[in-house]
């Protein structure tokens, strides 16, 4: 699609927009090889060449727009972000005070969603981290009552299990490895509660009724729990 830039419409932008975050979740996640880029940039792409072919005034009624009916918190981030003014993922197709009421919305949004809503996110950590960049004390709060439901544990942890690709040179197997950011965890659950949620979903929950990447998450995380020292090995951000 890039190829078409030139051929793009310029009215109603919003309509392409809101279609292509809400397929984003039918492109394949995982990288298949280290120069992958990987899922979450291929759509910011398509979109940038959409809206930065309009004046700032119009990017934000498009936005706004498109904000309305695109269904998932992380794809809302991410247009908001890329519209934006923020370090390394904001263009500045609109002007700082409607990027500053764009992202206060969202925040709104996602302090107000319940356990379901943001358990089916598929950047959830990532996007309650962005929300704690900006509303910390009410992030943390929110947070540490949901995970007080086992499901959405999970899926936090899920959302925490980084993944590195490696491929030696010359060797066509691609090497994986995950790691756990229990770090970004701890900041927005106090540690020692964290890890006490943990150990009780650890107890009670059928390991081989999960899937292998929460599986894999859940064993991570039940090692940082009773390990404070293996815990600070994994205090990387996802």
């Amino acid at each position: 699609m890039e190829h078409y830039e030139k051929d793009f419409p310029v009215d109603r932008v919003e309509i392409p927009i809101a279609v292509l975050y809400n397929r984003q979740q039918r492109l394949q996640r995982p990288k298949r090889h280290v120069l992958d880029l990987g899922a979450e940039y291929k759509v910011g792409r398509i979109v940038l060449r959409l809206l930065r072919n309009l004046d700032r005034d119009e990017a934000a009624r498009a936005t706004r727009a498109a904000l309305g009916h695109i269904r998932a918190l992380s794809d809302r981030a991410e247009l908001t972000d890329l519209v934006g003014y923020r370090e390394d993922s904001g263009h500045e197709l609109v002007s700082e005070e409607d990027a500053t009421a764009l992202e206060q919305s969202l925040f709104d949004d996602v302090l107000r969603a319940d356990d379901d809503t943001l358990g089916g996110e598929r950047d959830l950590l990532r996007l309650l981290l962005r929300v704690h960049g900006g509303c910390p004390s009410e992030t943390s709060a929110h947070v540490e009552g949901l995970v007080e439901e086992d499901a959405f544990l999970l899926s936090l942890l899920r959302a925490a299990l980084g993944e590195t690709v490696g491929q030696a040179m010359g060797d066509a197997a691609v090497r994986r490895s995950h790691r756990l950011s229990w770090g970004a965890l701890a900041e927005l659950v106090p540690q020692e509660r964290f890890a006490e949620r943990v150990k009780q979903l650890a107890d009670r929950v059928a390991v081989d009724d999960l899937d292998e990447r929460t599986r894999m998450a859940l064993e991570q995380a039940t090692l940082c729990a009773d390990n404070p020292s293996l815990a600070e090995e994994h205090g990387n951000r996802p």
